[in-house]
């Protein structure tokens, strides 16, 4: 009886080592949420991790080519020394990267980093990376193709919150600091794997700006306050939000109002209007100095007839 359980037990014991070690072949595939600014650029980095080997495979980057300009691609350290080539289609808004090796692949890390600019006036708080996978060969048999078993965990480019002048960063990249529709703000979970933990939030500086159990800030002062997200009182990440006093987000205002969409110069700047204003009055204290002159040298004339 001691024997059958002792067996048992090693049983299990294998059984779980072959689980933790990844045996069962699922690769996981991710792309990354950099944050940034708009018309700034931003580098977008896909990764294996729990690689089982490939010796190749295709994939597609897809993005929104009406908010996203693409710069420029390049091959990851993981496939760095293959044969692989990346190919930029902006009509139909996808970075495809193509890659072939004599031997197989194990190592983790970048497949591919692609350089995007994000268009100017795009105000979306998030712009959503979805990666898709038409070929992942683990082996070419005589017979046929073993594929590669995978999970992907798509990203997207984080705009930083600019609203009159305010702005958000984050430290672990698992929470974000989104505007919503009506103009307030909310943190947002950025990490699918959290989805279903329970997450509190506290404000490090009450004055500045509180937050409720669903995440919802009210801004109360000016500064830099720290919200951090919390799983059974721990702290997971923490955003700081920077938010411009009044005079300032009056001053941003007004340069704001001074460009143009195009990016030029207004020739309305609050400068110029003080050089014209002054212009035109010394222009009507001339007409007037010449009117009065005018009629002084009438009267004078009107005299010396008299």
């Amino acid at each position: 009886m001691k024997y059958r359980i002792s067996k048992i037990f090693v049983v299990i014991c294998i059984f779980s080592i072959i689980l933790s070690t990844n045996v069962f072949g699922v690769a996981n595939l991710s792309v990354s949420s950099p944050t940034t600014k708009a018309g700034q650029e931003v580098t977008v980095d896909i990764s294996i991790n729990d690689n089982t080997g490939f010796v190749g495979y295709q994939m597609e980057l897809y993005y929104d080519s009406n908010k996203l300009e693409y710069i420029s691609g390049s091959n990851g350290e993981v496939v760095s020394s293959k044969l692989a080539i990346i190919s930029n289609n902006e009509e139909k808004g996808s970075v495809k990267q193509a890659c072939v090796s004599a031997d197989v692949v194990n190592s983790n890390g970048k497949l591919m980093s692609v350089i995007f600019k994000v268009k100017e006036n795009i105000t979306d708080g998030k712009i959503p990376l979805e990666l898709k996978m038409s070929e992942f060969i683990n082996d070419i048999g005589e017979e046929q193709v073993v594929d590669v078993e995978y999970n992907i965990s798509n990203g997207a480019i984080v705009l930083q919150i600019e609203e009159g002048g305010l702005t958000s960063s984050t430290t672990n990249d698992k929470i974000e600091i989104v505007k919503n529709e009506d103009g307030s703000f909310k943190v947002n979970v950025k990490d699918n794997s959290l989805n279903n933990k329970k997450i509190t939030y506290r404000s490090l500086d009450e004055t500045k700006a509180i937050v409720d159990e669903n995440g919802n800030i009210t801004i109360l002062g000016n500064g830099d306050v720290e919200i951090e997200a919390l799983i059974d009182d721990e702290v997971i990440d923490k955003a700081t939000l920077s938010i411009p006093t009044d005079e300032e987000i009056n001053e941003l205002n007004i340069l704001n109002q001074e460009e143009n969409v195009d990016g030029s110069l207004s020739l309305f700047t609050r400068k110029n209007i003080y050089i014209i204003i002054a212009i035109v009055v010394i222009i009507v204290f001339v007409i007037i100095g010449i009117i009065l002159l005018k009629r002084k040298k009438e009267r004078k004339m009107k005299n010396e007839k008299k």
